[in-house]
Parts: C-alpha cells; structure tokens; sequence
C-alpha cells in the first residue's frame, strides 16, 4: 500500500525485491532465516504458572532475596580472584566429547536463565505467552516471552529484567 505511493523506500541505492532475480532473492530469504531461526511454543502459561505455585515462589521471599545478596556478591569475588586459573570453553582435551558438554551446559544455563524472567512475570499474576530457542547471527539464545509485563509497574519490570542474570 504504501510501498506503490512510495511513501516507503529501501535504503539510497539499495535495489527493490522486484529488481532482483529469482535466485538472488532465494538466497536472501535462505540467508535472513539463517541469520535469525525461531523455535518458540506457545501456550507455556500453564505449565510455567505450575512450576511457580510448585516452587517458583520461594525465590521472590525475602529469605531467597537476602540469600541472592549474599551468594551474587560471592561469586562475583570468587569469578575475579580465580579468573587467570580458568580458560573460558576450556575442554581439557577433552575431544568431541568436551564440546557435547559444554552445549548441553550453555543451553541448561539459558533455560534456567529464561525460567528465571518467566518465574518473576508469574511473580506478579502475569503470562508468559511462549518460549523456546532461536539463533541469531549464528548464535543460540533461548527466550520466553515477557511482553505482558510492559503493562506492569516500572518496578516490576526491572525485578523481570534483573531476574534472568540472578537465576
């Protein structure tokens, strides 16, 4: 619609989708779904509003808030003093074998990481529409969604956001 009143155009000298061959064109739609891949399922509130009334609820009592004062300002101190003694993905020679670990590690570490935003949007009698893992630029992450929480508190928000690193 607006693309033919050209009130929308690509970028100075950047050609339009029509301009351009077939192949040309099926090798930029295969590059941006390589670029960026989504595997989410939705409908996650459930089971994420199960796992929260099981025992996602303890980490927002102050008991585990204190705990988190205390465990968070260990461990950063405890990651600086022997920071030259550990190489970051270092395997040991451990082979292929090394390598199925560490994925296994990395994508356990990202769920507990998005388990941890979605526990806090439960915390405060929100949904959690879906989740799951994507890769961007190459590069795997794992998400959940939290765009329910934009209709919260300002403080509720960054409770959300500052949930993930501590988890």
């Amino acid at each position: 619609m607006f693309a033919s009143v050209d009130l929308v155009a690509g970028l100075p000298g950047q050609r339009r989708a029509e301009e351009l061959s077939f192949w040309r064109r099926a090798a930029q739609a295969t590059l941006n779904a390589l670029l960026r891949m989504e595997i989410s399922v939705k409908g996650l509130d459930g089971l994420i509003e199960r796992g929260y009334r099981r025992f996602g609820w303890w980490f927002f009592t102050r008991p585990a808030i204190l705990l988190l004062f205390l465990v968070v300002p260990a461990g950063l101190a405890a990651f600086w003093f022997d920071r030259d003694k550990y190489k970051l993905l270092d395997t040991g020679g451990a082979g292929p074998w090394g390598g199925a670990i560490v994925l296994v590690v990395f994508f356990a570490a990202c769920t507990v990481h998005e388990m941890a935003h979605a526990m806090a949007v439960k915390s405060y009698g929100r949904r959690v529409n879906r989740g799951g893992f994507m890769m961007m630029m190459g590069v795997p992450f794992a998400f959940v969604g939290t765009s329910d929480m934009w209709l919260g508190s300002r403080w509720s928000r960054v409770v959300v956001a500052l949930s993930g690193p501590l988890g």
